[in-house]
């Protein structure tokens, strides 16, 4: 989603829309970076997140006459390797089975976890010996982030220049919070692009994720190709700034989201801001809506800012 001003772009048309979508465009900036944030903070939770579903699904195949189930890495539905599938092709991503309910996963070179962000490194999911599904609040899946750990953000332009980001925190969790609902807890997420800058982050993220229906113990083979709900809010200062001095501090909300996998929002509204004013910027706040075509055909995308609209409709 940090790569909305390159598809926006790819919308423009004509001259006419072309201005329009430059009045726009300063709060199209504001969104990029309050989404790359929290992309950012999110991804050891998404890594964590395809864990679950593949923990889930090996759960599902489990022989009831032997009691034996498949080896995580080893899961396969309609004779896709679903490890694969989630952590990269021939990528020499490995997993690592440690006591206590604990997995480490290794991403020995960039993972390309979604089309504007990658990692690398390590990360330990501490699971309690439990299915995300038989979670709550007081026994959550943790996530511990390796001093390797790095995510990489596209940067833009015709050469994929991606920009290094190392990354600490300090909780990120999840639990199934009711029969429909798993909860994220990031906290203290600091992200920075160089080592010792000043434009460290401190976010906080709060968000909720609703799986389809029928889908809710997580297991692959009921959620694959369909939809589900994700929604929340996360804020603080972030890697970035404005005035190229301090952090800009940010927040962003999701309303009513609903994401086809983990990459693409196809319905929802999300909303960004910057505390504080700056000359560059008439507004410090911006929404944009997303829905699909009444055909379904395409994604159609509302962009609102300082009294003007935007949309590819």
């Amino acid at each position: 989603m940090a790569a909305l001003p390159l598809l926006c772009l790819s919308c423009v048309e004509n001259d006419t829309s072309f201005k329009e979508y430059q009045r726009v465009a300063k709060g199209v900036g504001i969104y990029s970076m309050a989404s790359s944030q929290n992309r950012m903070a999110l991804q050891p939770v998404d890594m964590a997140l395809r864990l679950a579903i593949l923990d889930a699904e090996a759960e599902a195949q489990r022989n009831p006459q032997t009691g034996v189930r498949p080896a995580l890495t080893a899961v396969t539905v309609d004779h896709e390797n679903i490890f694969q599938l989630f952590f990269g092709r021939n990528d020499r991503t490995t997993l690592e089975t440690m006591a206590d309910g604990q997995y480490k996963l290794t991403f020995a070179r960039p993972v390309q976890v979604e089309e504007s962000v990658m990692c690398r490194g390590s990360i330990v999911v501490s699971t309690g010996g439990k299915l995300l599904a038989e979670t709550d609040a007081s026994s959550p899946w943790t996530v511990t982030l390796g001093s390797d750990f790095r995510v990489l953000v596209y940067s833009g332009g015709d050469y994929d220049i991606w920009t290094e980001a190392s990354l600490t925190a300090r909780t990120m969790a999840i639990h199934r919070a009711d029969a429909a609902i798993y909860r994220i807890t990031v906290l203290g997420a600091a992200a920075s692009f160089e080592a010792g800058s000043v434009f460290v982050s401190d976010w906080d993220a709060h968000f909720d994720l609703t799986p389809p229906t029928g889908a809710e113990g997580l297991a692959f083979s009921k959620i694959e190709d369909r939809t589900f709900g994700f929604a929340g809010q996360a804020s603080g200062p972030s890697a970035y700034t404005i005035d190229n001095a301090t952090p800009v501090v940010l927040d962003y909300r999701l309303t009513d989201g609903r994401y086809y996998s983990s990459q693409q929002i196809v319905g929802g509204k999300e909303e960004a801001s910057f505390e504080g004013t700056n000359p560059n910027y008439p507004s410090n706040e911006v929404s944009i809506e997303w829905a699909l075509s009444s055909q379904g055909r395409y994604l159609v995308q509302t962009i609102r800012y300082n009294g003007y609209t935007w949309s590819n409709r």
